[in-house]
This record gives C-alpha cells, sequence and structure tokens, in this order.
C-alpha cells in the first residue's frame, strides 16, 4: 500500500525537530515492507498540477486527501505531538484517503519536559 505522510504538527510550546521524528517514522513504515512512498517526480508532478511548490504546506485537510488520491495513496499518515504531564505525547493516525476513516491509531509518551 501506498502511503503519504503530513507533516508532524507541534502541538507543544518548545521546538520539536518534527522533521527528525517524520524521518524516523517513515523510514520505519518503509522498512516493515508493508507499505511504500510514491515516487518524488510523481509527487512533485501532482503538487504543479495542484498549483503548489515543493514547498508548500496542505492548509486544509481536503487538499490533502485531493492529493494523496491523485498521486495514488491507500493512506494518509497523521502525526502529532502535544504535551501531557511532564513529557510529550506523540499521537499516529493510519487514514483511508478514499473515505477519511481512521484505520488505525496509537499514542505513545517520549521524552520529559525542561
Amino acid at each position: 500500500s501506498f502511503i503519504y505522510m503530513e507533516n508532524v504538527r507541534n502541538s507543544t510550546n518548545q521546538y520539536v525537530n518534527t522533521h527528525k521524528i517524520k524521518r524516523i517514522i517513515k523510514n520505519n513504515l518503509l522498512s516493515s515492507g508493508k507499505f511504500a512512498y510514491p515516487s518524488s517526480d510523481n509527487m512533485s508532478k501532482v503538487r504543479k498540477q495542484l498549483g503548489f511548490s515543493n514547498n508548500d504546506h496542505f492548509v486544509s485537510q481536503a487538499q490533502i486527501f485531493q492529493f494523496s488520491k491523485m498521486v495514488g495513496v491507500q493512506y494518509v499518515v497523521r502525526t502529532k505531538i502535544g504535551p501531557q504531564g511532564k513529557g510529550y505525547r506523540l499521537s499516529l493516525y493510519l487514514i483511508s484517503a478514499q473515505d477519511g476513516a481512521i484505520k488505525w491509531s496509537d499514542h505513545v509518551m517520549v521524552g520529559d519536559k525542561k
């Protein structure tokens, strides 16, 4: 199954290296052998068709799902990190690109607040 992974949303008041978190999660998903990522060429072509550059971020869920369908993705991975207790809660969601249904989710505690 092809996946598209959104940028990690940071709901903390702290700097969090969201690019590193995204890279780690994406690499783990790809190395599982269950998921693949669309080619960067295909994603660039679709971004241009939608009027976006490669550095632009989608601002709505509708844009994300339209893009995902156009590149042939079955699932969108949504991740966010927010404060909880003395640490941070990392939430992950696997969402069907076809109907928006959450197919899987998990939440883990990470790190300590400084």
